[in-house]
């Protein structure tokens, strides 16, 4: 497992976040696994991360789930990172998004590098659902 992946980070503003979901759109048939990992912690609070909650749903949306297409898995952060589900968890889009309106809000302190390490170290393995071959990515979801 290589150390090195690619990392979107979406941070700052939940209200900022909300003004771009409508404009997600992959016009390209992609596979690729996709670990996000979120933020739950006590500075995110229950109604920010409901706001979370939809922008993951939209982000979700934007994409062609399946088990052979891209799959996405999903790990929560604060004091103790924990996998929510594998990427092989959910064979459709529509699952996703049912896991994702479900997510429960964690609560506790932000150790986002732990959470990091965490994620690198037993999301993208085989037994999670990681493919041999496909691009693996990491998006984490902060407010800082």
């Amino acid at each position: 497992l290589s150390s090195r992946l690619p990392l979107l980070a979406v941070g700052s503003s939940m209200s900022c976040l909300l003004l771009v979901v409508d404009q997600f759109v992959c016009h390209t048939e992609a596979i690729a696994d996709i670990v996000i990992l979120v933020d739950g912690s006590w500075s995110i609070g229950r109604l920010n991360f409901r706001l979370v909650r939809m922008f993951l749903e939209n982000l979700v949306d934007a994409f062609d789930v399946g088990i052979n297409k891209t799959r996405i898995g999903l790990a929560q952060y604060s004091g103790d990172p924990r996998i929510e589900w594998h990427l092989n968890a959910f064979s459709t889009k529509d699952a996703v998004i049912d896991a994702v309106k479900n997510l429960p809000y964690k609560g506790g302190n932000t150790l986002t590098g732990l959470a990091l390490t965490y994620v690198l170290e037993n999301c993208f393995k085989p037994e999670s659902g990681s493919r041999p071959g496909v691009p693996k990515i990491g998006i984490l979801v902060t407010d800082g």
